[in-house]
């Protein structure tokens, strides 16, 4: 198409609203030749418009401005920024999302560990709880960010165990496999002990002498003393009421059908007494 030459702003505007007709379009003549009638706003700032919608803190308030930067037109208007606060810009609309950080204590659980001990004056395949275990305590400082109110961030800045965990100890005293020709044999003997041999001796109690056992071991709960004649040092056996125990030592008054067992007190030992007692030799 053809056009005059343009020779005054009323026949600019003229030919513009010819060029717009004649093509169909909506975009006006005057944008594509950056006339003042119409200009884009610059990045991050809104168009001229003395009326403003803003929206902070759960109130709304129009005010009429010239400003054209919004946080220009949110200090204007009396509204206060934080330092981290975020400016929304849409449309006629600014929005001031308040950022906040805060500070915040967790405390979280630490499991407890579970120690089992062997303890051969329990009954076979029994267990007892020594000590109760409980959990431990670690405490964390958290920073959390939240926007509008809600989180968005979370940030561990210090940790500590204010409270150490406490293992759980058991004593258990495991079962053996029976032994089936014992037990066809006629020997009555505890559940899940392999034994070779059963027999009833009488048996005592001692304490630290101050000397080791014959064998050289120090004495300690499972040793005790023997006529070697009737069971050979080293042999080890289950004692009824005592629990597990190997020969390793003698002494003077220890002839025969007896057993001396040993016991870390004189209480103990003395609670003892002397009894009858089925001794169980186990097998090697």
């Amino acid at each position: 198409m053809y056009l005059l030459p343009v020779t005054t702003y009323f026949d600019y505007v003229q030919a513009g609203k010819r060029w717009t007709k004649w093509t169909g379009g909506t975009i006006l003549l005057s944008f594509l030749l950056g006339t003042p009638q119409s200009q884009k706003a610059k990045e991050g700032q809104m168009s001229v418009n003395p009326w403003v919608e803003i929206r902070a803190d759960g109130l709304t308030r129009e005010v009429s401005t010239s400003q054209s930067d919004p946080a220009d037109i949110v200090r204007k208007a009396g509204a206060a920024l934080g330092p981290n606060d975020i400016v929304s810009v849409g449309g006629k609309t600014i929005e001031i999302i308040r950022v906040e950080e805060r500070l915040i204590l967790v405390d979280t659980d630490l499991p407890f560990s579970t120690e089992t001990r062997v303890d051969a004056k329990q009954a076979p395949g029994t267990s007892k709880v020594l000590t109760t275990g409980s959990t431990g305590i670690k405490r964390d400082i958290v920073k959390i960010t939240l926007a509008g109110g809600r989180e968005v961030g979370r940030e561990t800045v210090f940790s500590q165990v204010v409270q150490e965990p406490v293992k759980k100890v058991v004593a258990t005293n495991p079962v053996r496999s029976v032994n089936k020709t014992a037990v066809a044999r006629g020997q009555v003997i505890p559940p899940g002990i392999q034994a070779s041999a059963v027999m009833t001796f009488e048996t005592t109690a001692y304490t630290y002498t101050g000397h080791n056992t014959a064998t050289g071991l120090r004495p300690r709960v499972g040793l005790v003393a023997v006529d070697p004649q009737l069971i050979p040092l080293g042999t080890k056996m289950y004692i009824e009421g005592y629990g597990f125990a190997m020969a390793a030592d003698t002494g003077g008054a220890i002839k025969g059908k007896i057993v001396d067992v040993f016991f870390e007190t004189v209480r103990e030992c003395l609670v003892w007494g002397r009894r009858k007692a089925k001794i169980y030799i186990l097998a090697p």
